[in-house]
C-alpha cells in the first residue's frame, strides 16, 4: 500500500473514468466546484483520456453483481456505489488499466469473481 498518488510512476498516462466524474458531480453541491469540475472534464475530453464503460462492461458487471449477490446477499448488491465500482473496474480491465482507489472493500469482493488490476492508495 502506498500513501500518496505521487508515488506511483506509472509509464501509462492518467484515465479519468466517467462514472468517477457521475460521482463527482454528485457531490459538487456549490457552483465553484460544479465549474472546476466541468474543466477537469473538459481538460480529460481534450486528451482523448475519458474511459466510458462500454455494452460489455455493463454485462460483466451484471454478470459480477449476479455473482456477488448469490455469494454475499443481494443487499450489497443493491447499493449504486458497487455498480459504480465495477463499472470502474470492467472498464478499466478491457483497456488493460489499473485502478487506484481509497475504497478497497468494494474492489476486492469484485476482483473474486473478475480478475483486474487495482490497488488501494490511503493518505
Amino acid at each position: 500500500m502506498r500513501t500518496e498518488i505521487d508515488e506511483y510512476d506509472q509509464p501509462q498516462p492518467l484515465w479519468l473514468s466517467a462514472v468517477v466524474l457521475e460521482e463527482l458531480y454528485v457531490g459538487a453541491l456549490d457552483a465553484k466546484l460544479k465549474k472546476i469540475l466541468e474543466k477537469f472534464e473538459k481538460n480529460f475530453e481534450n486528451i482523448n483520456r475519458l474511459l466510458v464503460p462500454n455494452k460489455t462492461d455493463w454485462t460483466i458487471c451484471g454478470q459480477v453483481l449476479a455473482m456477488i449477490g448469490s455469494k454475499y446477499g443481494f443487499d450489497l448488491v443493491k447499493r449504486a456505489r458497487m455498480t459504480n465500482d465495477c463499472l470502474i473496474a470492467m472498464s478499466a480491465r478491457r483497456n488493460g488499466f489499473k485502478v487506484f482507489t481509497h475504497n478497497a472493500d468494494d474492489f476486492k469482493i469484485i476482483s473474486e469473481f473478475r480478475s483486474f488490476d487495482w490497488e488501494e492508495i490511503t493518505g
